[in-house]
């Protein structure tokens, strides 16, 4: 178990023997709380296995997600504009994907059918992390399909630990939209 600040690297004393690791991973840990660990495969020519909370070298590393739910009414009911429709605070810091690659996208449970276009915001302690908020054309059920994609502030794809992020409705048009989901996704940030 990795318990201070750095990174814990398995090796073989002396480099005799050999030290077998995941394809993608190398025999570091990850990072603080990260349990690793090397397993004897054979003990007369000193081979292990290494195992455990590896740091990845792949190219495309885990993602993580959270999504936040307009809590301000049940599924089956309208959504209405507000703020404050849904927040948590960030347990690590994050670096979003981009846009296009989904890195903040919104859904529907049932689109509305006419009016402006359904706008939501996503903000960070209070501030909004969209310059151009996720909007969901009419008949539309994501905002991956939106005529105008969103676009991150300076800055806004990057959460840190303890960051609040909240969910507000600026607009909506015939207000028979229903069961709003906002999701987030990137890489975690030690």
């Amino acid at each position: 178990l990795q318990l201070g600040d750095g990174a814990v690297t398995l090796a073989i004393q002396d480099g005799a023997g050999q030290l077998n690791i995941p394809v993608s991973f190398q025999p570091k840990c990850r990072g603080p709380r990260s349990i690793i660990s090397a397993t004897c495969i054979a003990p007369d020519a000193d081979a292990w296995v290494a195992a455990g909370d590896l740091l990845r070298i792949a190219a495309s590393p885990d993602l993580q997600s959270f999504d936040l739910i307009d809590r301000s009414v049940n599924m089956g009911n309208n959504i209405a504009v507000g703020t404050g429709k849904d927040s948590f605070f960030m347990p690590y810091g994050m670096l979003l994907d981009p846009v296009a690659s989904g890195g903040i996208y919104a859904t529907l449970s049932v689109a509305q059918a006419s009016g402006v276009v359904l706008t939501v915001d996503v903000n960070r302690n209070g501030t909004s992390i969209l310059s151009t908020k996720l909007t969901f054309d009419n008949n539309e059920r994501s905002t991956t399909t939106a005529a105008i994609p969103a676009v991150y502030e300076v800055g806004g794809n990057i959460l840190a630990k303890g960051d609040e992020i909240t969910i507000d409705v600026d607009q909506v048009g015939s207000s028979l939209a229903k069961g709003l989901r906002v999701y987030l996704v990137g890489q975690r940030a030690n």
